[in-house]
């Protein structure tokens, strides 16, 4: 009898998760897309200046990675889903994108090669995921930058599966960061941490959804002034770091 390996199960769950949900079609009124694009945007404002490689790992549908190749830099779309792949094919032509079907941990790219890597809402769902931390180290060019954005002090609370009666997250996430044990990970691996910003106020999350606000200047202003007051009731922790060229994994 088969059993499935970790890497086949989640495999499975972003195959499906990919068949149902994509940033591509939804409307800029819908919350999905504000708190989508108020976490690109994050990122994209940490991009070095000077371009060259970047990889997206568990870029999902690569509406991130599309905006990365609108900069002009050369990137690397890293998922374990076909699916989730296949939304950014069809944009792919237009930028300099390359689709890359792997296990984050284990991408098969060479070492010390890449400038910048990215991971965005991904550590949360992977069990040991310091061996992601590894591998960005292990891809990047000594200086290299690891930007990772991650839900901030989020509420682990589990709710039971009503067939299998196991309880589950309801978005499969199994770790909760601070600032703390997150920069002590990336630290471990080698990095040196070079900013902390939180951002999403949580009240603001509540006042768009239920007003339908569509997601633009006057959002990201609010959000900017709501977070400056209140940098501990929000959604999102963003760490930038980079590569330690005296040591090597």
């Amino acid at each position: 009898m088969h059993l499935q390996t970790e890497s086949e199960n989640y495999k499975q769950y972003y195959e499906i998760v990919g068949e149902q949900k994509s940033i591509w079609t939804i409307s800029p009124k819908s919350p999905t897309y504000f708190q989508e694009m108020e976490r690109y945007e994050r990122v994209l404002k940490y991009l070095p200046g000077r371009g060259g490689t970047v990889v997206d790992l568990g870029c999902g549908d690569g509406y991130l990675s599309y905006l990365i190749a609108q900069r002009n830099y050369r990137v690397i779309s890293v998922d374990i889903a076909a699916t989730r792949l296949q939304k950014l094919k069809e944009k792919r032509e237009e930028q300099s994108i390359k689709l890359l079907q792997a296990d984050i941990k284990r991408t098969g790219l060479a070492d010390r090669t890449v400038d910048t890597v990215v991971c965005s809402e991904v550590l949360e769902h992977i069990p040991d995921y310091e061996e992601v931390l590894q591998e960005a180290y292990r891809i990047l060019k000594p200086g290299g930058q690891f930007i990772v954005t991650v839900p901030y002090k989020e509420n682990l609370k589990t709710i039971i599966c009503p067939y299998c009666h196991r309880a589950f997250h309801p978005d499969g996430h199994v770790h909760r960061f601070d600032r703390e044990n997150l920069a002590a990970s990336l630290h471990r691996t080698g990095f040196r941490v070079l900013r902390q910003k939180t951002f999403r106020n949580k009240f603001l999350v509540h006042v768009q959804y239920h007003l339908k606000l569509k997601y633009g200047w006057f959002l990201r202003a609010a959000d900017a002034l709501l977070c400056a007051l209140m940098p501990e009731f929000t959604w999102y922790l963003l760490i930038v770091a980079r590569k330690n060229p005296g040591k090597f994994v």
